[in-house]
């Protein structure tokens, strides 16, 4: 998706080429020289006849210098980033990313918890269970009624999030109590803790010595002690997406209540405050109209929805965060 839109955009790649692939994120992504560092030989050439250069795999050794040259992105960020990429990559089957519509993949059957479809006849469009969707057979339509589930209207759908929205700025105090206690609680916990851990393998490490008769021993509590930090470094990922959504939804009572960004930035980006500040979503005119949400926007929902569960009386709306609003009284 970020591809897709860098190409729409006309945004040139770093090689200049007009489109964009997916390699070409996930290499950004996963470039330290953004957070200011620098790993050196990455890449190195086997045969100096020939002048192939080949990705080093610990073939020679690397060295990683830290604070190299001013950075663009902060290092919380950076470190934030590439748990996430290990999360998706753990739990990429159980991760919903949507494409076409941007309620694809998050709207939810109340009944089953299945992911409901789009279905549109003439000018109306509904979503419904897939155990009750259309099947077009010839010139025929039956339906498959196995659930149950009503067929919710999209137009009922948007209002409920919008609904739900309107009413972040008086939860403000309720949001930043969850974020504090994630960022300053659960989330240095986990960092001391890990912290820790590599203190201790550090230790076992200097005093490895193959040929001591308890090598054996000590080798399996390095081992042991790097399961529990790739552990802890998968839970630190999930709460630090927490925290990150939690910090988003704050930026959006922000514009809502008229406090945008300020502009004057300085070249390199050091501050993890500051960063938040230089991407902070900025809506089309005419969406937020004196401190409310005007009309549905396809950006609101990508950056701060997670998710719709469809009841028969209503809509359960759950933001990013775990923020949720119930929206009762629609669809009886």
């Amino acid at each position: 998706m970020i591809a897709a839109g860098l190409t729409a955009d006309n945004i040139p790649s770093p090689g200049g080429k007009p489109n964009w692939y997916q390699s070409t994120v996930v290499s950004i992504l996963g470039n330290e020289k953004y957070c200011g560092d620098l790993l050196l030989q990455k890449y190195y050439v086997p045969d100096f006849l020939t002048h192939r250069v080949v990705r080093n795999e610990g073939q020679l050794p690397q060295y990683y210098v830290e604070d190299d040259h001013d950075p663009i992105i902060p290092k919380d960020v950076f470190s934030q980033v590439q748990g996430e990429l290990q999360r998706r990559s753990v739990h990429s089957g159980k991760i919903r990313f949507g494409s076409g519509s941007s309620l694809k993949g998050r709207l939810i059957c109340g009944k089953c918890g299945t992911i409901l479809k789009r279905y549109k006849k003439g000018k109306d469009v509904f979503w419904v269970c897939k155990d009750r969707s259309y099947e077009t057979r010839g010139e025929t339509r039956s339906i498959k009624d196995k659930c149950g589930c009503r067929h919710a209207p999209e137009f009922e759908i948007q209002a409920a999030i919008i609904t739900v929205l309107n009413k972040l700025p008086g939860r403000r105090d309720e949001i930043l109590k969850k974020h504090a206690a994630l960022h300053d609680g659960e989330l240095k916990r986990i960092d001391e803790t890990i912290s820790s851990i590599e203190e201790r393998q550090r230790r076992m490490e200097e005093e490895y010595d193959e040929s001591d008769e308890n090598t054996g021993i000590l080798a399996h509590e390095i081992e042991s002690l790097e399961i529990e930090r790739t552990r802890l470094i998968l839970e630190r990922a999930e709460l630090a997406n927490k925290e990150v959504m939690l910090r988003l939804l704050l930026e959006l009572i922000d514009i809502m209540e008229g406090k945008s960004a300020q502009e004057d930035y300085l070249p390199a980006c050091f501050d993890y405050d500051d960063f938040f500040r230089r991407t902070q979503y900025r809506p089309e005119e005419g969406i937020v109209v004196n401190g409310k949400i005007k009309k549905f926007d396809d950006g609101l929902v990508v950056r701060y929805l997670d998710k719709v569960i469809v009841n028969e009386d209503g809509y359960e709306v759950v933001l990013k965060g775990g923020v949720t609003g119930d929206v009762k009284g629609i669809g009886k």
